[in-house]
């Protein structure tokens, strides 16, 4: 940052003396003060230098005395306060100029310290401004072995955040936060012991590249692991208490609740129920639509439904190319088909006409 006037933190210059350049001060107001030299002179702060605290032979001229704050710029003081301690007046080419540790380098110093701490030197709410364009606003670079880098711990009782961080900027791109953990940990541990939720995300995101929570499994999952698990080791005793619940609450909605994609040849979904309970539960209300729908458009998909119990198959829809539409129920060993004059036909083994096997019954 540049040095400023309005620095709260200005740099001394030991033993430092000078004189004010050709020209002099003209008036009490003039903001430009010229040095004969400024070597030695802070330039990353402001500074405080003292004019004719005494003459040239070292005598006191209080009268003459003027404190500025001004900025170095060449040999020159820029953006000067007039008259911080002593008179703004006007001053002579080589009236004495020094630096020393005035009531407005330390008065300034306090000031900026109290702005964020208490007088027992405890901090207050702190506020911090970031103006770097590629810099960190805070960076913490510890070595811990044990506890916390940075802990928030809020006694009170609280109606609103113990922690906040807003992205401001809507055009931005970036990660409003971001966890790198190169560890075998936790990268996020949340530990819910209160009746509130404990984690809730409201998005107005309205693109697929806004999703509220969207992961990115880069590495090759180990045999039984999970990108993302869910996981409960308490008594679940109610029917309507769920591990997982997505709903959609607007009626209008036409988009749907859950999607699963995969590009794998792996199960798209696969429960694994080892208890005494329903492994799929579905219960519909609809009045024009189906419960479950099953759109297989793959011409030459072998089963479009498999059932099987034991390790044997006991419930198929197949395809079978010799029988009208292709398509036949299978039930134990017996394939179930409609031929082409519309009658229900059964065999014992898979057909090989449209008219093999027997008509079931007596159709009309």
């Amino acid at each position: 940052m540049a040095a400023s006037n309005s620095d709260k933190f200005k740099k001394l210059a030991r033993k430092w003396t000078g004189q004010i350049g050709s020209g002099g001060v003209a008036d009490d107001s003039v903001t430009t003060i010229p040095l004969s030299s400024a070597t030695n002179l802070p330039t990353d702060t402001a500074v405080v230098p003292t004019i004719n605290r005494v003459d040239s032979s070292g005598t006191a001229t209080p009268s003459k005395e003027e404190s500025i704050v001004g900025v170095v710029s060449g040999n020159n003081l820029v953006t000067c306060i007039r008259g911080v301690e002593g008179t703004a007046q006007a001053h002579n080419a080589g009236d004495v100029v020094e630096i020393l540790f005035t009531n407005k380098v330390w008065d300034d110093a306090m000031d900026g310290i109290l702005v964020e701490h208490n007088q027992d030197g405890t901090h207050k709410a702190i506020s911090i401004t970031g103006v770097g364009v590629t810099a960190n606003s805070i960076d913490v670079d510890a070595v811990n072995t044990s506890g916390s880098v940075i802990s928030f711990i809020n006694a009170g009782e609280n109606s609103g955040q113990v922690l906040y961080v807003k992205q401001d900027h809507a055009s931005s791109t970036g990660e409003a936060g971001k966890i790198v953990n190169d560890g075998t940990g936790d990268g996020l541990l949340i530990n819910q012991n209160g009746d509130g939720t404990a984690l809730n995300i409201t998005t107005a995101a309205t693109t697929i590249s806004g999703a509220g929570i969207f992961v990115s499994q880069g590495s090759t999952l180990n045999n039984w692991s999970s990108t993302v698990e869910i996981k409960t080791t308490a008594e679940q005793d109610s029917l309507n208490a769920y591990l997982l619940y997505v709903t959609n609450e607007n009626a209008s909605s036409a988009s749907r609740v859950m999607a699963i994609h995969n590009d794998g040849t792996g199960n798209g979904l696969y429960i694994n129920q080892d208890g005494e309970g329903i492994a799929l539960n579905i219960d519909s209300e609809a009045t024009s639509a189906s419960g479950i729908y099953l759109d297989q458009p793959v011409a030459d998909t072998k089963f479009s439904l498999q059932i099987r119990h034991g390790g044997t198959n006991k419930f198929l829809i197949t395809r079978e190319d010799d029988v009208t539409n292709d398509v036949a129920m299978v039930l134990g060993t017996y394939h179930l088909w409609v031929d082409t004059t519309g009658d229900l036909r059964i065999k014992s083994g898979r057909p090989t006409s449209d008219t093999d096997g027997s008509v079931v019954g007596s159709q009309s």
